[in-house]
């Protein structure tokens, strides 16, 4: 069988980490990066690999984080977008997919990042 003609996306994602042990994938704890690489495996019927511009801690919550990962060409971000938010919702949410090139890498293209520490006491 073929494999498919893989092409880099950029995602932009939002989600309140209360629920999730951070972001980066970890087998034994539910992670940000866990949920949302078994979404887009499942959608796009290939494996995935995602890149971030960030990882966060247990309980953190982001607006806006950079994430890449390559996934069929023929695939409509449309689509994508819809069905990640329907398997991730309420707590992970895709706000934006855009075709970028092959060389971009959401950790090493990134040029600025911002970050906004609010403490609850």
């Amino acid at each position: 069988m073929n494999e498919p003609a893989l092409r880099r996306v950029r995602l932009r994602v939002g989600y309140h980490g209360a629920a999730y042990s951070g972001f980066q994938i970890n087998p034994a704890y539910v992670t940000i990066e866990g949920v949302l690489t078994d979404a887009i495996s499942t959608i796009v019927r290939h494996p995935v690999h995602l890149s971030t511009a960030g990882r966060t801690d247990a309980g953190v919550h982001a607006v806006g984080q950079v994430i890449t990962c390559d996934i069929p060409e023929a695939m409509n971000l449309h689509r994508l977008m819809r069905s990640v938010n329907g398997l991730c919702a309420p707590h992970i949410a895709v706000s934006d997919a855009q075709w970028v090139d092959n060389d971009f890498d959401a950790r090493y293209s990134a040029t600025w990042r911002q970050y906004k520490y609010t403490v609850v006491n």
